[in-house]
């Protein structure tokens, strides 16, 4: 059974007495500084309801729910727009001016009226003048600016996303380089987020990446399509800005903005308002160098003209001067051989006549011997026809007997006498054999017989010594 002597309240009688207390308590707005960690438009119905929060060392130590109607944040969205370059966002410090509001059925709110975005951008600003200080003294703002950027520098690694503007932007002006100026270029995309609070995290990652790798490339180049001040505000953050002022290839930046340089511009190797120029900065050396090549290579072709032109006249004046001295030394040496030869026939006629004369003395003398030698040879004659009648017949009678010996010796070595005895001739191709070394397995062999022949052929030989 109840007790009724506890006094009981409906929760609808405490939320209604909590929402008398507060609207009491709380009757006027306040100018309250806290972070948007989710903003909620509905653009359904134009309300927005941020989820307000307060960090500290990157904790939440406070939380709140919040709306603003749809009049409400079309004026203040339009307002941050105009100021900020941006729309109202996530991941933004702002200071707005609002109302507690208590429902008994929604609970505790906080109904913006107004928001100041002169607030959020000076929040950046001591954000940035922070990361520039800590940079400062860790001498890094210059560092990237020492770096040498190649003469020609061709590899690109790209820090973007795929689809952003900017990115297709540079992408279609490198293209256009390489279609009219035959200019090509080497790019690999490492895609990133570049906002909210990944961008920092996403970003340094691919940094990471391309440094494993950095023999391929010739520079970096981190590009997006643009925004406002509250929109880039990551590119203030130290770990970022520290990164790429430490990274060992010159970083180019193309974020899209005219405004004030971020941390990241101000340490990088060279930052543009637009991705587009970026692309141009990179293609006008190249597009430079391929002008004064072809310009080298109209002077070279203008001098190889003028050189061979030069050396044509040279060689014709040479030729023509060869001819002329070639006659003139024919002509020369013509004179010279005709002159030898009229000399040399003198001379001949002059030594036949000479010769003539001793050869006529050497006839007459030859003529006396001749005559002498030929009586002393009649004598020899005669004295020899009676020596040789003398020994004659006794010679002639040996030499018949050693003549009758020798007929004797042949008759007995005759072949036939030979085969006679049983011996036997091998033959091939006519030839006799007299080594086994002159036949192989398969020679066709003659022998022949004292009587008859025999036809062989060679199945096997052996040497003399087997």
């Amino acid at each position: 059974m109840p007790d009724n002597s506890k006094h009981i309240f409906s929760l609808y009688q405490v939320c209604k007495d909590i929402e008398k207390t507060l609207d009491k308590r709380y009757k006027y707005g306040y100018w309250i500084k806290a972070e948007i960690n989710k903003l909620n438009h509905y653009t359904r119905s134009g309300h927005c309801y941020p989820e307000l929060v307060e960090k500290r060392s990157s904790k939440i130590v406070a939380q709140i729910r919040s709306v603003i109607w749809k009049t409400d944040f079309e004026r203040i969205d339009q307002k941050f727009r105009d100021i900020a370059g941006e729309p109202l966002k996530d991941d933004i410090k702002i200071l707005f001016f609002a109302y507690v509001d208590y429902h008994p059925k929604y609970g505790l709110s906080l109904k913006i009226r107004d928001i100041d975005p002169n607030y959020t951008m000076g929040d950046l600003m001591q954000a940035k003048q922070e990361t520039l200080a800590k940079l400062k003294k860790a001498d890094l703002i210059n560092r990237q600016k020492q770096l040498q950027l190649p003469v020609l520098p061709k590899r690109i690694a790209i820090i973007s996303v795929e689809t952003s503007k900017g990115y297709a932007d540079l992408i279609n002006i490198l293209d256009q380089a390489k279609d009219e100026h035959k200019i090509g270029f080497f790019r690999h995309l490492f895609p990133a987020i570049l906002q909210g609070d990944r961008a920092v995290k996403t970003i340094t990652q691919q940094l990471d990446y391309i440094e494993k790798v950095k023999h391929h490339f010739d520079l970096v180049a981190i590009i997006r399509g643009g925004g406002g001040e509250v929109g880039l505000s990551y590119f203030n953050d130290y770990q970022l800005s520290k990164k790429i002022a430490e990274f060992p290839l010159p970083v180019f930046t193309g974020i899209g903005h005219s405004t004030n340089q971020t941390v990241a511009e101000m340490v990088s190797h060279y930052y543009a308002i637009t991705p587009t120029k970026i692309a141009e900065y990179l293609i006008a050396p190249l597009k430079e160098q391929k002008l004064d090549l072809a310009e080298l290579q109209e002077k070279v072709f203008k001098s190889s003209q003028y050189q061979l032109n030069e050396q044509m006249q040279q060689l014709y004046h040479l030729k023509k001067w060869m001819h002329n001295h070639s006659k003139n030394q024919l002509r020369k040496q013509t004179n010279q051989q005709e002159q030898l030869l009229q000399k040399v026939h003198v001379h001949s006629m002059f030594r036949i006549k000479n010769e003539g004369h001793h050869l006529e003395h050497s006839r007459y003398q030859l003529g006396y011997q001749t005559s002498k030698l030929t009586a002393k040879a009649s004598d020899l004659v005669r004295e020899q026809k009676m020596l040789l009648r003398k020994y004659t017949g006794r010679s002639l009678e040996k030499d018949q007997e050693e003549l009758e010996n020798f007929r004797k010796a042949v008759r007995y070595l005759h072949p036939d006498q030979v085969l006679k005895r049983g011996y036997s001739i091998t033959r091939m191709n006519r030839r006799s054999i007299k080594h086994s070394s002159e036949v192989k397995p398969g020679d066709q062999l003659e022998t022949v017989l004292f009587e008859g022949k025999l036809k062989s052929t060679v199945n096997k030989k052996n040497n003399k010594d087997e």
